[in-house]
């Protein structure tokens, strides 16, 4: 006869193992052992790269451009380092368990894919950039400038960018980074730089984006700071957070007395 039963009450064998024993009566047990796999000793981690720049680890086996898997002993806690290459910084990591600026850190618990995405630092992102500045200044003094007086226009000389305004006023972006607002004849330093600001309110849109939910509204515009020589931005939420782009380059959520890294580089 065949069959299974999970009864545990089997005879008692002689040897080590035996697949089949009958009985007196012409029944048989038959036994079948089923033995845990054991666990992988190695596991692969794979790098994409988005954008254009190069991950390599540590340690090594990771190589991205060329080569962009390796296999690591479980267990083993891998660094990968991000560079850019011309034309383009690096901005972001995914899949990481952690990280700090341009490094990732990860665990090796299981096969792992990790993304590094790298932008392009060209003409196209300064026009985004200023346009970024420009709407960070407007948001704070809508009520002034009333709207948009047509899209943001390439300037001259000492002019990178500018934008009109339909109280007759500019904001004006110049070659050196610095930030004007032109009006009635007469120029007037905003004391920001439009190539930081900008980068750092792309950043802080893009993350408010994806938890407005918990940060809520914004309460006021984005506040520029200075630590030794560089300068910072802040943007305070309802919720009592502020984003904070800090003069390391990183991203940092404030809340309750507390910074947190959000290992996102915004310059």
């Amino acid at each position: 006869m065949t069959g299974e039963t999970a009864s545990t009450d089997f005879p008692i064998t002689s040897g080590a193992f035996q697949t089949s024993l009958k009985n007196s009566d012409g029944t048989a047990f038959v036994a079948k052992l089923q033995l845990p796999q054991p666990p992988s000793s190695s596991y692969i981690l794979t790098v994409s790269v988005s954008g254009s720049g190069t991950v390599t680890s540590s340690p090594s086996g990771i190589s991205c451009g060329s080569t962009c898997s390796a296999s690591y002993t479980s267990g083993t806690s891998v660094t990968l380092t991000a560079a850019a290459s011309s034309g383009y910084a690096f901005t972001s990591w995914s899949g990481c368990d952690m990280t700090s600026g341009s490094q990732c850190t990860v665990s090796m618990s299981a096969n792992k894919s990790v993304t590094a995405t790298f932008t392009s630092s060209g003409a196209s992102s300064d026009n985004t950039t200023a346009a970024a500045s420009f709407d960070a200044i407007y948001s704070q003094y809508a009520s002034w400038f009333g709207s948009t007086g047509g899209s943001i226009q390439t300037g001259t000389s000492w002019i990178a960018y500018y934008q009109l305004y339909t109280n007759g006023a500019y904001i004006v972006a110049g070659t050196d980074g610095s930030m004007y607002v032109y009006y009635g004849g007469q120029l007037y330093s905003l004391g920001l730089n439009w190539q930081t600001l900008g980068k750092a309110a792309a950043k802080m849109s893009s993350l408010y984006a994806q938890y407005a939910s918990w940060f809520g509204s914004k309460s006021g515009g984005i506040q520029a700071g200075t630590s030794g020589s560089s300068t910072y931005y802040v943007q305070w939420f309802s919720n009592g957070a502020a984003l904070v782009a800090w003069t390391d380059g990183l991203m940092y959520t404030y809340y309750n007395g507390t910074s947190y890294a959000l290992g996102v580089n915004w310059k």
